[in-house]
Formats: C-alpha cells, sequence, structure tokens
C-alpha cells in the first residue's frame, strides 16, 4: 500500500495526497467544520440524505471537488480532496470518470495508481 493517494480524473492524475505529511492544525479544524456541517444532511443525487454515513460524504464531497477542478479553483478542490483522504483511511485513489455535472466517481481501496503507457505497434 502506498502512502500517495491520486485523484484521476478521465484517466490524467489531477491531484496526489501524501499521507507522510502531516495535516496543518488550522486544516483539520477546517475538516472538523465540514463533518459537523454534513452531519445534518444535503443532497444527493437528487435525494436528501438525512444522516449520511462515511461513504455518501465522501461521494458529495468527492463531487464538489470536480466541480472546484473543473473551475481550476486548484486550492479547494486540494481541501476537499484532503477531507476524502483523511476519512478514508484505505483509501489508495479516487477515480473520476466524465465532464462538468455529469461525474461517475469510485474510490479505490485495493489498488495503487499506476501511470499506463500507451504501446503503438507498426
Amino acid at each position: 500500500m502506498s502512502d500517495i493517494v491520486k485523484l484521476v480524473l478521465n484517466n490524467d492524475p489531477i491531484l496526489q495526497f501524501d499521507r507522510n505529511i502531516p495535516i496543518p492544525k488550522e486544516q483539520k479544524a477546517f475538516l472538523m467544520q465540514m463533518e459537523i456541517k454534513m452531519s445534518g444532511g444535503f443532497e444527493l443525487s437528487g435525494k436528501f440524505i438525512q444522516k449520511p454515513d462515511l461513504m455518501q460524504k465522501s461521494q458529495f464531497v468527492a463531487l464538489n471537488m470536480l466541480e472546484y477542478i473543473v473551475q481550476e479553483n486548484f486550492s479547494k478542490a486540494t481541501g476537499l480532496f484532503t477531507y476524502i483522504v483523511d476519512s478514508l483511511t484505505d483509501l489508495q485513489q479516487v477515480n473520476a470518470q466524465g465532464t462538468h455535472q455529469n461525474f461517475k466517481v469510485e474510490f479505490v481501496f485495493d489498488e495503487d495508481y499506476h501511470q499506463w503507457q500507451e504501446v503503438k505497434f507498426s
């Protein structure tokens, strides 16, 4: 298991998080506030989730993170990625496919990210 967690969007690595680098105290406080806010419920896929579990919270955060990436707001996206990685301790990668407003997100716990190289045959 690698200590590096990657966000892969449409097969391209976009963000990475190194679990060996401690999360600053201010960031931890922000993550705790996020957790408290989400515990009150939110809308996910057109349905209000009153008492979300950890995976629903992570899915909600991931979809918001992807919207920030589309907007090229990488600092907010990184903050949300930190929440996901900190919450899902066995996570190896977040694999997202799709485009703005139509993303499919998969949390991968059993496989490190490997950059594939295309091999062309002549």
